[in-house]
């Protein structure tokens, strides 16, 4: 009993020691694989940056560094100080909420001196009493002189726990594919989600803990292989549903969305507007706007027996509640600022062109009308697009377009379904497409088969996925292949060689 007794005493001083050793040994560097959430943001041949999700206790002391991949790393701080085979950060910056409540912050690197045709690793470290390794990330580059991009499109992703299972299956899916780009077109954060925030309600605190929340909980930010994000928004990532011009606090949103999913200017490569999310990334063969279709957004005012919007051609005066709402101004979608940027930067840098909303360009208004058993009728306008919610505005980007020598095509999300719509020749001179991507996981409406009418589609579905779309650019135009890919791994539909051409 005795000989027994020294052995169990000896077998668990053993197994704390080990214990202690991998969970906070100085030579330890073990880690989990998206433990500091992150994304990948506008990249180069040389350059990138990554927004990291950090705790907030941890933030000074966590370090991101770059190595080739297959080079051994440090495994202690002396080991770690003496490495000379790592890239350091050219700049490392620290974002928190402004009362500096919520757990988490973020931390932005960005790196320069990379190549192409190289793999990196992106390593992760701690340099507190204890040095650990705390997560690591592969990524590559992008060779901006390549004419054909795999561009993937996706938008509306809830952070809901229904959708657990969902979000997991997709983003399989996605790194299945190896897009060179991945583009959000709005809704990556619903602000005003049904169970924690009530519409028209959020705070700045609520706002920066729903952009962690769903950076936590989403996998794309944890993938093993990152991919390199363009992001613009929608309504729910500005605060609430239709978000405009005059919603409170968008000011916190923009500040929130920024941090998590902005990226800073690249020399000729990407290139940010003075406000609001409008950004551009350019290749040396095409180049992608995204159009901020949210913060200088004006609101139409709609009837609410017939759905119609009622300011979109003249002052309209709400009796019932003894309220003017003005007449939507010739640049009511997007501003007269943002507008001018675009068809300047077009026509300044022509070459074709992807140009990339929150809500539809050319989709056609579904009213819905529902009976309830008292026999009233509720009406509602359930999707937004440039054409029928701001037509003003649009014949102005249909007459703007037409100036710009090299041609562009659409894309969007926002609908809760996916389609492709061909634009026939006599809007801008040219046949082009819209291609609408939603959603990745969020809630789908109505009948599984059930799509907005519009007789522009060619091709449309109901289901969670994301499109991918081979972007090649020729002289003059773009040839486009396209797939979109549900949560299984079936092709919903496909487009293949649709040439646009000026």
């Amino acid at each position: 009993m005795k000989c027994d007794y020294w052995f169990f005493k000896v077998l668990m001083s053993l197994v704390l020691f080990t214990s202690w050793r991998s969970y906070a040994g100085p030579n330890d560097i073990d880690f989990v694989l998206g433990a500091r959430p992150m994304i990948q943001g506008a990249t180069s041949e040389s350059e990138t940056q990554f927004n990291v999700l950090i705790p907030r206790l941890k933030l000074k002391s966590t370090v991101a560094v770059v190595v080739e991949r297959g080079q051994p790393l440090p495994q202690d701080i002396q080991g770690f100080k003496a490495f000379k085979k790592f890239i350091s950060p050219q700049e490392s910056h620290i974002f928190q909420d402004k009362l500096k409540l919520a757990h988490w912050g973020v931390k932005k690197f960005k790196f320069k001196g990379l190549k192409i045709n190289k793999k990196y690793l992106l390593v992760v470290f701690e340099l507190g009493k204890y040095f650990k390794k705390v997560d690591q990330r592969e990524f590559e580059m992008v060779d901006l002189s390549r004419k054909t991009f795999k561009l993937a499109l996706g938008s509306c992703m809830s952070d809901d726990f229904s959708f657990e299972g969902i979000r997991k299956s997709i983003w399989s899916q996605v790194e299945k594919q190896k897009p060179d780009l991945l583009i959000l077109s709005g809704d990556v954060v619903y602000v005003d989600s049904f169970d924690f925030v009530a519409r028209n309600s959020a705070t700045d605190l609520d706002i920066w803990l729903r952009y962690i929340n769903t950076m936590r909980v989403t996998p794309l930010y944890s993938l093993k292989k990152l991919i390199p994000v363009l992001a613009t928004w929608d309504d729910h990532d500005m605060v609430t549903n239709n978000s405009h011009k005059d919603t409170k606090n968008k000011e916190a949103a923009l500040r929130a969305f920024q941090v998590f999913f902005g990226s800073e200017p690249i020399d000729r490569v990407y290139k940010k507007g003075k406000t609001g999310v409008m950004s551009v990334f350019k290749t040396k063969s095409q180049s992608i706007y995204l159009m901020d279709g949210r913060f200088f957004r004006e609101e139409p005012f709609i009837a609410k027996t017939t759905g119609e919007v009622l300011n979109d051609k003249k002052d309209y005066y709400d009796k019932k509640n003894k309220k003017k709402h003005v007449k939507l101004g010739a640049y009511s979608a997007w501003g007269q600022h943002q507008h001018q940027w675009l068809i300047n930067e077009l026509i300044k840098e022509p070459q074709p062109s992807w140009i990339v909303n929150g809500f539809q360009f050319f989709g056609n208004a579904f009213i819905s009308k529902t009976k309830a058993k008292n026999g009233s009728v509720k009406v509602k306008r359930v999707n937004e697009s440039i054409q029928d919610d701001h037509s003003e505005h649009f014949g102005n980007i249909v007459r703007d377009l037409k100036k710009v020598p090299t041609p562009v095509a659409f894309m969007s999300g926002d609908i809760h379904a996916s389609e492709v719509l061909k634009i026939e020749k006599e809007k801008l001179g040219y046949e082009t497409l819209e291609v609408t991507s939603s959603p990745v996981h969020s809630y789908i409406y109505g009948a599984v088969d059930e799509l907005f009418p519009n007789k522009r589609r060619i091709m449309g579905k109901k289901d969670y996925n994301v499109i991918f779309v081979e972007s090649t650019a020729q002289e003059q135009g773009l040839t486009v292949t396209l797939k979109a890919v549900n949560y299984l791994g079936k092709t919903l539909f496909s487009l293949k060689d649709f040439k646009i051409q000026k």
